[in-house]
């Protein structure tokens, strides 16, 4: 038996699937309110956000932010030679989520909660079955909460190698700055790199398929945005499709296509594809059971969390709506005290949100 399994029992009140913020959050407080709860995890404690996301990238953004800071303030009698050692910045990134995910391992086993590493896959109703490795071994459960989190859309043609074409878990294991950077997408995961990375003196060019970056934001905010990327030498194509990519030399060169038909190439040391996130709902055998999920594999539920099947709940990036944090933490924490019998409902009328670009962009979005 696998150490991990060590106490496991056979039968819970709830067990969730997935150990991010919506599902450890969500694990806690059923621990917290009397309940025999599992947390199944594949990879790490803390999710897409601890690990990969809000953390780490601040973390870097922080870091370079200071000592860009430092390299531009001659005329307030700072002087010197500033530099950054990436592959240093990344042992203390790697430091800072270490504690973390060691944090939370303790809250849980302080709030009783059994956490296993291993793959969760749904049966039949009631029962999750754990893999690890050529190992198994199904367990009980009145309840189950996805809590699965998401990851990186796969733009066709741009498939993520880990090498050539990478995706935002790849750029953090960076040890050296790349000379010129080419980011397929102008999103908030692009432009906080953009900056970044332009900072640390990388040729920066961000290619974006819409009129504006950070689609679907306040274009007036988006064109203080554009202004402030040109001014850090970032180039900038709006309305411009990627299409494909090959090596030449020691380069990778990057065809696209503009709003007039034209196209154009642009070569560089590494892509990095942000183009937006999917929900991780496949493969988890929620079809048996009939849950309802729309075109985009999102799960559908209700005010209380609830999907369409009795006992199966679902939280965080898996569920409609902005892929944020505090969203998957509150959403937890409803799906826990609905499961534990308290007339709790997830109120998403304004959910905030930031970008961390050199201008901090904050919105609170009413629904």
């Amino acid at each position: 038996m696998h150490r991990e399994w060590l106490g496991l029992s056979s039968k819970y009140d709830c067990v969730v699937l997935g150990g991010g913020v919506g599902g450890y959050v969500a694990a806690i407080r059923l621990g917290q309110l009397g309940k025999r709860v599992a947390l199944v995890e594949k990879h790490r404690l803390g999710g897409e956000c601890l690990n990969y996301g809000c953390i780490p990238t601040k973390t870097w953004i922080n870091t370079v932010k200071t000592a860009y800071t430092a390299s531009h303030s001659a005329n307030k009698g700072i002087t010197g030679d500033v530099h950054v050692d990436l592959k240093q910045l990344k042992a203390w990134k790697d430091d800072v989520v270490k504690k973390l995910v060691s944090g939370i391992e303790g809250l849980c086993r302080s709030n009783r909660v059994e956490v296993v590493y291993g793959m969760g896959n749904i049966i039949s109703e009631g029962q999750v079955e754990i893999t690890q490795g050529s190992n198994s071994r199904t367990i009980e459960a009145e309840n189950i909460i996805v809590a699965t989190g998401s990851k990186p859309t796969v733009l066709p043609g741009f498939e993520y190698d880990h090498i050539n074409i990478v995706d935002n878990h790849d750029v953090l294991e960076f040890t050296e700055v790349p000379r010129s950077l080419c980011i397929i997408g102008g999103g908030a995961i692009g432009l906080e790199f953009a900056f970044l990375f332009s900072k640390l003196g990388s040729k920066v060019t961000v290619i974006e398929l819409m009129d504006q970056l950070l689609p679907g934001m306040d274009k007036e905010v988006a064109a203080l945005i554009y202004r402030s990327a040109v001014s850090h030498s970032i180039n900038v194509h709006l309305e411009s499709r990627a299409k494909s990519w090959s090596r030449v030399n020691d380069s990778i060169k990057v065809v696209f296509s503009e709003k007039n038909g034209e196209e154009r190439s642009v070569e560089c040391e590494r892509v990095l594809v942000a183009v937006g996130r999917r929900p991780n709902t496949d493969g988890l055998g929620l079809e048996r059971l009939g849950v309802q999920r729309d075109r985009a594999g999102y799960i559908q539920v209700d005010g209380k969390l609830r999907t369409n099947v009795k006992g199966v709940y679902a939280v965080g990036d898996v569920t409609p709506g902005p892929m944020l944090a505090h969203k998957a933490n509150r959403q937890g924490e409803v799906a826990a005290e609905v499961i534990a019998g308290l007339n709790s409902e997830f109120d998403n009328v304004a959910v905030p949100n930031a970008v961390f670009t050199t201008l901090k962009w904050q919105r609170l979005v009413y629904r």
